[in-house]
C-alpha cells in the first residue's frame, strides 16, 4: 500500500497502519528512547524476564542461520569504530583493573596447585615439552595433590621432572608418568640431573 508520510511527506510504500516511513519511525523511536531511557530499559528487562528461554532460544536460530551475515557486520563494525572500541576497552579496563587482579590474587591463593600447574605447561609449551599425548586432567592433579601436601604437613614439596626438562645430557618430558612429589628441599639438591632418590 503506497501512501505519504505522516512527517518527511514521501510516498512509498506502508503496511496499512503505519503513517510513517521506515526512517521517520527508526528516528521517532531513537527520539523516544532518549526521553524515556529508564522506562524503556525497565520495560525491557521485565519483558526479558517472562520470555528468557524463547529470546534465547530464537537468538540461537537467527545466529545458526545467519552466521556469516553477523560476523561481517562485526567486522565492519570494528573496521569503522577501531579507535573508539580501543578507548572503550581501556577505559573498562581502568575501571576494572583492582578488582580484577585482586580476584586473580585470591584465585591463585585457593587454587595453588592449579595455578603451579598452569604455569608449568605454559613454561613447557614454550620449550615444546608437552607431548600432544600427555593428560593435562592428570597433570593438574599432581600439581593440585602437591600444594595439598604441602599444607597439611607445613613442609615445602615440589613436583619434579624425574627426567629433567633442561637436563645437561638428557631432556624428558612434561607427561604425568615423568611426574612425582618430593620435597622441596631434594628437588632443589637434584637441580637439572638425572638422579633417583
Amino acid at each position: 500500500m503506497r501512501k505519504e508520510c505522516f512527517k518527511c511527506k514521501s510516498v512509498n510504500d506502508f503496511s496499512y497502519k503505519a503513517s510513517y516511513c521506515k526512517p521517520c519511525s527508526s528516528e521517532r523511536a531513537k527520539e523516544y528512547y532518549r526521553k524515556n531511557k529508564e522506562k524503556c530499559n525497565k520495560s525491557h528487562r521485565l519483558w526479558y524476564e517472562k520470555n528468557k528461554k524463547e529470546d534465547n532460544l530464537k537468538s540461537r536460530e537467527y545466529y545458526k542461520e545467519n552466521k556469516q551475515f553477523i560476523l561481517q557486520q562485526i567486522k565492519e563494525r570494528h573496521k569503522c569504530n577501531k579507535d573508539e572500541l580501543l578507548k572503550l576497552r581501556r577505559d573498562y579496563y581502568q575501571k576494572v583493573k583492582k578488582d580484577r587482579c585482586k580476584q586473580s590474587v585470591d584465585w591463585a591463593k585457593r587454587n595453588k596447585g592449579k595455578k603451579n600447574a598452569a604455569n608449568m605447561k605454559r613454561y613447557t609449551s614454550l620449550k615444546k615439552r608437552i607431548p600432544k599425548w600427555a593428560n593435562i586432567k592428570k597433570i593438574e592433579k599432581i600439581y593440585i595433590e602437591c600444594a595439598k601436601k604441602s599444607e597439611e604437613e607445613g613442609i615445602s614439596y615440589h613436583v619434579d621432572h624425574i627426567v629433567p626438562l633442561n637436563g645437561k645430557y638428557i631432556s624428558g618430558l612434561h607427561h604425568e608418568d615423568n611426574l612425582r612429589i618430593i620435597p622441596a628441599i631434594e628437588n632443589l639438591k637434584k637441580s637439572n640431573n638425572l638422579i633417583t632418590i
